[in-house]
């Protein structure tokens, strides 16, 4: 047995171990698959074995975001490196030159691009 903590004001989800076995880690492991297969196909490990590969998965999130979402902002101090599993983005860069005419957008980016 284990005790917990709380150190400051928290939130906690209980879930019993019937529903987390049977709803939770079919999940994980469908999302570990597809990260799994989402690194198979990038040249830099292709040569990684599927075992290699799946010790990435705990290391990265998928996320989700709406369309005009910001995900990150010009400016800010970043810790991470996104990859593209589908859909797309638009990078865009401000400049402090005034333009006339509508905004410039960025290079579009999709699933693979290299």
């Amino acid at each position: 047995p284990h005790t917990v903590l709380v150190e400051q004001a928290s939130f906690l989800i209980r879930v019993d171990k019937a529903a987390f076995k049977r709803f939770i880690l079919p999940l994980q492991a469908r999302e570990r698959d597809l990260k799994v297969q989402f690194f198979s196909e990038i040249t830099s490990f292709a040569a990684w074995t599927p075992d290699q590969l799946a010790t990435l998965h705990s290391w990265f999130k998928i996320q989700r975001f709406k369309p005009g979402e910001v995900v990150c902002q010009q400016g800010t101090h970043q810790t991470a490196i996104l990859f593209i599993l589908s859909g797309e983005v638009s990078v865009t860069k401000k400049v402090a030159i005034q333009i006339a005419g509508p905004p410039q957008r960025g290079s579009v980016m999709r699933p693979g691009w290299k």
